[in-house]
């Protein structure tokens, strides 16, 4: 990765000397997502690996293909996490003692294959650091995903921030629940950058071409099907012919539904067994702080819930 032409703070100057082009910025919604269809953003990335809870490959192309609307209105977590993005860094400033500014504009590589573009949340630089940094905040109550270090996907995230911004390194926070903010420097990974970029590209090509996605790129996730509909929607009856690795898939499809079908009447039989024990109780307390649920919805059903417990969730 080219070592950082300058160590100045401010976004547009690193846009002129960093070799970067200043796409959109955060606050300007609407324009913003219209820039975004004709790159990747580094946020994204981590669906083309897998690693997203929030969408997948297929997903991602169908919103680049246009096949997906993406709603100009922000949610209220995206909104509450903006506005909070600067206490964070106000915070994360007075602890490090690091010279931190906030950013909103969205930069774009020049130069690269692939037009990969990042908003990083902040830029940093500090005594004895090396170069300027990346600010990368997350602001989640789900304290579980990093009780034992910066999830996956974030991690992901923040290095390709740092390639297509030209830093060696990354700050990731968050915000817990509380109100203290943990953070962690990252390293840039040049590895990880060389091992991922071909599935990168590969998507791109996907993007450009119009091309069907490799099968390494599909996976089962309800979100997935949703934007194979979108990518093949129902045409006049045609046919294809498929060869012998179709026909073994079908059959692996076949023994799996019989496993499913078992399973499901396993689990029906065992959640009748308990339903028969907790008679007319509507809770079924155990010694290790869990729970079994017993209420009526508005449709009339009687649903057995289990709640962990404390020390089990």
């Amino acid at each position: 990765m080219p070592t950082p032409t300058t160590n100045t703070m401010n976004p547009i100057a690193r846009a002129v000397n960093a070799n970067l082009t200043a796409i959109g910025d955060s606050n300007d919604r609407p324009a913003w997502l219209a820039a975004r269809r004709n790159i990747i953003g580094s946020s994204e990335v981590p669906a083309l690996l897998g690693l997203s809870r929030f969408s997948t490959p297929a997903k991602l192309l169908a919103v680049k293909l246009g096949l997906v609307n993406e709603d100009a209105k922000i949610s209220d977590a995206a909104l509450w996490g903006n506005r909070l993005e600067r206490f964070i860094l106000d915070d994360f400033r007075t602890e490090t003692e690091r010279h931190v500014e906030h950013n909103t504009v969205t930069f774009r590589a020049n130069g690269l294959a692939v037009p990969l573009a990042s908003t990083p949340d902040g830029f940093q630089a500090g005594e004895g650091l090396n170069g300027s940094g990346t600010c990368q905040v997350k602001v989640t109550w789900r304290s579980e995903r990093w009780r034992d270090d910066v999830p996956a996907d974030v991690w992901a995230q923040c290095q390709y921030e740092m390639y297509t911004v030209n830093m060696d390194w990354s700050s990731a926070m968050y915000l817990r629940p509380g109100g203290s903010v943990y953070w962690k420097d990252l390293p840039y990974d040049d590895g990880f950058i060389n091992q991922t970029m071909p599935l990168v590209e590969t998507f791109w090509e996907c993007v450009r071409g119009f091309k069907t996605l490799p099968q390494s790129m599909i996976d089962g996730k309800p979100m997935t099907t949703k934007a194979l509909d979108l990518l093949f929607p129902e045409a006049p009856e045609s046919r294809i012919e498929l060869d012998g690795e179709w026909l073994d898939m079908r059959w692996e499809i076949e023994s799996l539904k019989e496993q499913i079908d078992k399973l499901t009447t396993l689990r029906n039989e065992l959640r009748n067994k308990v339903r028969a024990k907790m008679a007319t109780a509507t809770i079924g307390a155990m010694s290790d702080g869990s729970e079994f649920t017993l209420k009526t919805t508005t449709r009339g059903d009687r649903q057995l819930r289990i709640r962990k417990g404390k020390n089990n969730a």
